[in-house]
């Protein structure tokens, strides 16, 4: 039993030395650097390590399913689509203002019905202070609208919404704000009596006459303008827009030196025409209001527009195409 003891006072000497060897100089761990959240830019935007910008990364997926009856044997009569959407929103706060950059990507798969692949850019911009350049939802309509469930509705036609633009807001303060913007015209051009469904051949009925002109080449970006208001109970906007008309003279014909406009068959005029440049503009009141005794984060929105020379402006689903 006094070897048993002995044996027992040699193992606990050995340990209380070895606890001994905790007291020599060890390599210490780097700090660990958690992710900050920035609850001052709203839910979901978190601190980049090692910066100052906050980051908010989103996206939507789409699946699409399409049938058509098909007119010939060659015809699909199925499609199947899948898109794809990233944001990026990055915030820095700076001593002269608020420094943003956001990218929007939009990657769609077609396949069937629904024709060829598409990848574009939808939206790339800069705000810094009042400033906003880059690729934009126009400065005509409101980007505030609450429809997150519908991706990229708003009260513009959503083809012609987002546009490449060079603009600056004034902020009032409470709300109030007021913009000048110079943004692309060429996506806001009808081009001919093909694109506009209530003229000339793409018309079920031609109500009115064909307009027969091209676009010639863009000197002059539209000029838009807007004054908001937008509190808690929702928003309101009055917005106005001069867009260029510059067309290659379509509906004028030259015979022997002598120009004359080009005769309409179905009305007996003459075709409308811009052979010298001419300027047409838009004009809008919209605005939306927050319901939530309906549900929670419903809304009511409406738009009204006037045209006269602009129907790009117009929210009936128009393109440039």
């Amino acid at each position: 039993m006094a070897s048993v003891r002995t044996l027992l006072l040699g193992t606990a000497a050995i340990m209380s030395g070895g606890a001994q060897a905790a007291d020599l100089p060890a390599k210490s761990a780097a700090p660990v650097e958690y992710v900050r959240i920035c609850s001052t830019h709203g839910n979901g935007f978190f601190s980049i390590p090692g910066t100052e910008t906050c980051l908010r990364v989103g996206g939507r997926v789409r699946a699409e399913y399409a049938y058509f009856e098909p007119t010939d044997r060659e015809d699909d009569s199925i499609g199947f689509r899948g898109r794809g959407r990233i944001n990026l929103d990055a915030r820095t706060a700076t001593a002269y203002g608020m420094l943003r950059t956001y990218i929007r990507f939009e990657l769609t798969h077609n396949t069937g019905v629904y024709g060829g692949d598409s990848a574009i850019v939808k939206q790339a911009f800069v705000q810094f202070g009042g400033l906003t350049a880059g690729r934009a939802v126009s400065f005509f309509t409101s980007p505030d609208l609450p429809a997150p469930n519908f991706g990229d509705l708003r009260f513009d036609d959503p083809a012609n919404a987002e546009v490449n633009l060079l603009a600056y807001t004034f902020s009032f303060g409470n709300g109030l704000s007021a913009t000048l913007s110079l943004e692309d015209g060429t996506e806001r051009s009808i081009n001919n009596e093909l694109d506009f469904p209530l003229f000339g051949a793409g018309a079920t009925v031609p109500v009115f006459a064909p307009i027969a002109s091209t676009y010639a080449g863009e000197i002059v970006p539209d000029v838009v303008a807007n004054i908001r208001y937008r509190g808690t109970w929702g928003e309101v906007q009055l917005s106005g827009a001069l867009h260029q008309i510059r067309d290659v003279a379509a509906g004028l014909t030259t015979v022997d030196g002598v120009t004359t406009p080009v005769i309409n068959p179905i009305t007996g005029l003459p075709n409308p025409t811009h052979a010298d440049t001419d300027y047409g503009f838009a004009l809008a009141a919209l605005g939306y209001v927050n319901v939530p005794a309906l549900g929670v984060g419903d809304t009511v929105w409406m738009m009204a527009t006037y045209t006269d020379g602009a129907i790009g402006y117009l929210n009936t689903g128009q393109t440039s195409a």
